[in-house]
């Protein structure tokens, strides 16, 4: 079993989380700060480089259970993913980023480079291995 990424798409930034080789943990990568146009082909080398075939993407919901603003583009950056040859599958991302602030503490918000988004990128592939385990 091989690695496995996944990605907490925004507005400005993609957080990037990597499991373990067995894919049993989930850990932070990086934060891209990238054009909307460029980040397929970022994601993309990630996988390559660290030999995964399968991106989790979050799938932002809000509250009420209807997509968000960015599920469109946020499908988009899923068939770029697919048509490079990667498996994608989404995961439920409520709360993970403010869970990522909790965790790192208020100073960490909006800071350009800070881990927020990979953390939170973590916390939606920690939740995927989690169902994925339990066979749901």
């Amino acid at each position: 079993m091989g690695q496995i990424l996944a990605v907490d798409y925004g507005t400005h930034r993609v957080g990037v989380a990597v499991s373990d080789p067995e894919a049993r943990y989930a850990l932070p990568l990086e934060t891209l700060e990238v054009p909307a146009r460029a980040r397929a082909a970022a994601v993309a080398q990630l996988a390559i480089d660290r030999g995964a075939d399968t991106v989790v993407v979050g799938r932002p919901v809000r509250a009420q259970g209807e997509d968000s603003h960015l599920w469109p583009e946020i499908q988009k950056f899923a068939e770029k993913l697919r048509a490079r040859g990667l498996t994608v599958v989404f995961e439920d991302e409520a709360f993970t980023s403010s869970e990522a602030q909790s965790q790192l503490g208020r100073r960490a918000s909006g800071a350009q480079g800070s881990p927020i988004d990979a953390v939170a990128a973590s916390l939606i592939l920690k939740q995927y291995l989690e169902h994925r385990a339990k066979g749901a």
